[in-house]
């Protein structure tokens, strides 16, 4: 039995996908995972099948190049523009390629694979949309979205404003359906985005909860955060953990941290002005690695580390705030753009955190933040409350393929 799995985006967006997939496998599914190139080592070394789509570049040079993909709030429409449209045709080509050869029983997709969705619309394959983060299902019943709270009053406006984006979304399809001969229609991106057979939500319900607007066939499933990558840490980064009291972790993503060199500087400052050891987890650190109570790194995995700090600052990324909150150590956010303002508004809201503004932080005000947590034990205590909580539950990723395998005809 075959099934297509689809992702694009950085690696909040693919590792996530990439454990759903290395679930089915073990369920005895044939997984082609269909992603861009620069995945392909990545997805061969797990033992899924690879199938390349999109222009084969260095996808982490390209947002390093183009700031405006991570730094701004209106960094979804550039996403949308410059990142999701120019793939579509090429993701739909491969993806009809795939269903005529490998005849899959069904596809999911991460919801920006626009160009795969499209194809699996066209084919009438059964279909699932994995939601990497809440914010992407426009509910109007939420308690928070983008970082903005949205009264009962104030949902059928928002109801309004999310067939707006559809509608935006379908006519800036028109053009790729006429081109691919698929008839188009104003509703054509929520057919594709949310109108599927399966709308599967990948985080827990304690992070956030299920509500009467979510999208139709919805399932959240839980955290899909691998604990596998939590391998044996080079001898250098032992000792230096075990040589001391825990230090502040300050991570910024994949995507994040090529912008965020002001940021490490700022937080390695604060952690000498208080006299903390930090461990600094991004590139090009080099420079900031010189002072003996910091030391840095291009990567390390986040099972690994995480619960050996004493406080995590980071920029709000699902998958960040999943190993975060599975860790169960107390958190400062700061938000860059799409999701992470949400994100950090719930991480508040369960006490485990606190935000603040990335555009308007000055040295004074993360000293004051990081003292705050650090001397407040309620931000401890919830933090591994919520721990406790998560931990418990099924792992995500089996409950995703659980699911998916629902799909499949019964005979």
């Amino acid at each position: 039995m075959n099934v297509l799995l689809v992702t694009v985006g950085s690696l909040g967006d693919f590792h996530p996908l990439l454990s759903v997939g290395q679930a089915l496998r073990a369920s005895g599914v044939n997984v082609f995972l269909i992603t861009h190139p620069y995945y392909q080592e990545k997805t061969v070394a797990t033992g899924l099948q690879f199938i390349g789509a999109g222009q084969p570049v260095d996808l982490f040079a390209e947002i390093k190049k183009n700031p405006q993909f991570i730094t701004s709030r209106s960094a979804p429409v550039s996403v949308w523009k410059e990142f999701v449209l120019p793939a579509v045709e090429d993701f739909y080509r491969v993806t009809m390629q795939a269903i005529e050869k490998y005849h899959p029983v069904f596809l999911a997709a991460h919801f920006l694979s626009v160009g795969s969705l499209l194809a699996a619309y066209q084919a009438g394959l059964p279909t699932a949309v994995l939601m990497t983060t809440p914010t992407g299902w426009l509910s109007s019943a939420d308690t928070s979205i983008g970082g903005w709270s949205f009264p009962g009053f104030s949902r059928g406006l928002f109801k309004h404003l999310r067939e707006r984006i559809f509608l935006h979304c379908s006519y800036s399809l028109k053009e790729f359906c006429e081109k691919l001969n698929i008839t188009w229609h104003p509703q054509i991106a929520e057919r594709c985005l949310r109108q599927v057979e399966l709308n599967l939500g990948l985080w827990s319900s304690h992070f956030r909860p299920a509500t009467s607007d979510d999208p139709p066939h919805s399932v959240i499933c839980g955290f899909c955060c691998s604990d596998g990558d939590s391998r044996q840490l080079p001898g250098e980064i032992e000792n230096f953990l075990q040589s001391g009291p825990p230090p502040v972790i300050v991570t910024f993503g994949s995507a994040a941290s090529l912008h965020a060199m002001d940021l490490y500087q700022q937080a390695a400052k604060v952690c000498q002005s208080l006299s903390l050891r930090c461990l600094l987890v991004g590139p090009e650190l080099e420079k900031l690695s010189a002072a003996p109570y910091v030391l840095t790194r291009d990567y390390l995995p986040y099972p690994a580390i995480f619960h050996r700090c004493s406080l995590l600052i980071h920029h709000g990324g699902i998958n960040t705030v999943g190993y975060a909150l599975k860790a169960g150590r107390p958190q400062i956010i700061l938000p860059f753009c799409h999701d992470q303002f949400d994100n950090a508004v719930r991480c508040v809201r369960l006490g485990v955190a606190l935000s603040l503004d990335r555009y308007r932080l000055s040295e004074l005000t993360l000293t004051k933040a990081v003292a705050r947590v650090l001397k407040d034990k309620s931000f401890a205590e919830k933090a591994s409350h919520s721990s406790q909580i998560i931990n418990q539950e099924k792992d995500g990723s089996q409950v995703c393929a659980s699911n998916l395998l629902s799909l499949v005809p019964r005979n």
